[in-house]
């Protein structure tokens, strides 16, 4: 079992031995060489400090506790006065909670850099260009680095709007912040498809908006279109649908990403339902679940005229509206010409702005 060097009287850090990574427990003094410290334990190596972005994330974490406490406060005139006996056990103790919750969150931050790196790359690799409904779209991909892009997404967002993050736990934090750590969370779903815009209403009509994420998707629980009248072209809507109900679901999102669209759904890690709502999820949606063991996907199309625009309404695969986007194809002569036109209007006005402000 591997033992992790302390740091004592002058130091900071008091870590267990441990074969897992280690549990920061108590801040005594906290400097500089001490953020460096924690973040060598944390990355399991020491890193290399001459280099100016790791000088920065240890300084980082210094201005970040001191931005939480009140105004004037200095983390080094506080440790002096709580060994001179000027601060009470109760402010002691806040603070000290703080020093350790800033440091997580802050070094979560920090760490998330690897699977943001992976997120660009396979996202630009794949999901730049526009598919139409006729493409075949193959992918590679590693399902922990998915895993890890998607939920640090979450994560940031559920925290930027203050809302409860006792989802992510030390396990969770502990997974991702750890590059060493590439066993998948079983208690957390990832499904996949290629968004096209089916409908003959142009992108830019709608913002043009390349990245959308959502918190709690709408799951419909069958078609949107009770029945086609194909002699008359009657269409009549399903207008009594109900949400599909996923026993022990703690947390959902989905992300669009130019052509892609993600869902993200966390379970209760006790529940005993999670394999059932996986095999209701993969039958029920045209999404393809992202599996363990798989390093390649073909990925089917998840949208369709409606909710290619309403990117939150999540379809089942029998829904109506894909024949019906089907049969306003055809009767428009196979393509949507006017949209065509406008699409490619909007693509070089696209390029005069690009040419406008470069980056």
């Amino acid at each position: 079992m591997p033992e992790h060097k302390t740091k004592d009287c002058q130091g900071a850090l008091h870590i267990r031995k441990s074969d897992t990574l280690p549990i920061f427990i108590k801040v005594i003094y906290f400097d500089e060489p001490t953020a460096q410290d924690y973040i060598d334990i944390v990355n399991g190596g020491r890193l290399d400090w001459s280099k100016e972005e790791n000088k920065e994330r240890a300084a980082k974490i210094l201005t970040e506790i001191e931005a939480q406490a009140e105004s004037g406060f200095n983390i080094l005139n506080f440790i002096k006065a709580s060994f001179s006996g000027g601060v009470s056990s109760n402010i002691s103790g806040e603070i000290s909670k703080m020093l350790d919750t800033t440091l997580k969150n802050t070094l979560l931050t920090d760490y998330i850099s690897e699977a943001f790196s992976y997120a660009k790359d396979f996202i630009a690799k794949y999901f730049i260009q526009t598919y139409s409904e006729n493409d075949r779209v193959e992918i590679e991909y590693d399902y922990v680095m998915i895993q890890k892009m998607l939920l640090e997404y979450a994560y940031n967002d559920m925290r930027s709007h203050k809302e409860d993050c006792s989802f992510f736990d030390e396990e969770i934090k502990q997974f991702l912040m750890n590059s060493n750590d590439t066993i998948p969370k079983v208690n957390i779903t990832v499904l996949c498809g290629i968004a096209v815009n089916v409908s003959p209403v142009p992108d830019a009509m709608f913002g043009n908006l390349k990245l959308r994420w959502g918190k709690n998707p709408f799951f419909y629980s069958n078609s949107t279109i009770r029945n086609i009248n194909y002699e008359t072209g009657q269409i009549i809507l399903n207008e009594d649908i109900e949400k599909e109900n996923f026993p022990d679901l703690k947390i959902s999102y989905v992300f669009r990403f130019n052509s892609v669209q993600f869902l993200l759904l966390c379970w209760d890690k006790e529940s005993s339902k999670i394999e059932q709502n996986r095999t209701v999820l993969q039958c029920q949606y045209p999404y393809y679940l992202m599996k363990e063991n798989d390093e390649k996907a073909v990925l089917p199309i998840c949208t369709d005229e409606l909710n290619y625009h309403r990117f939150d309404h999540i379809h089942v695969r029998w829904d109506g509206l894909f024949e019906v986007g089907l049969m306003r194809k055809y009767a428009s002569g196979g393509n949507y010409k006017y949209k065509e036109m406008y699409e490619r209007a909007w693509k070089e006005e696209e390029k005069k702005i690009k040419d406008e402000h470069p980056r």
